[in-house]
């Protein structure tokens, strides 16, 4: 079970670290697929 913990915590660690590497998304990005107009 502690093996499973650790795995866990190194992906979430990697993720976490790839996440603030990354740079922010455009502003125009941000409204992307919130509003969808139905036929």
């Amino acid at each position: 079970l502690d093996a499973v913990d650790q795995a866990v915590e190194a992906a979430i660690d990697h993720a976490v670290a790839a996440a603030r590497a990354a740079p922010f998304p455009p502003l125009s990005a941000l409204t992307t697929d919130v509003y969808v107009k139905y036929l």
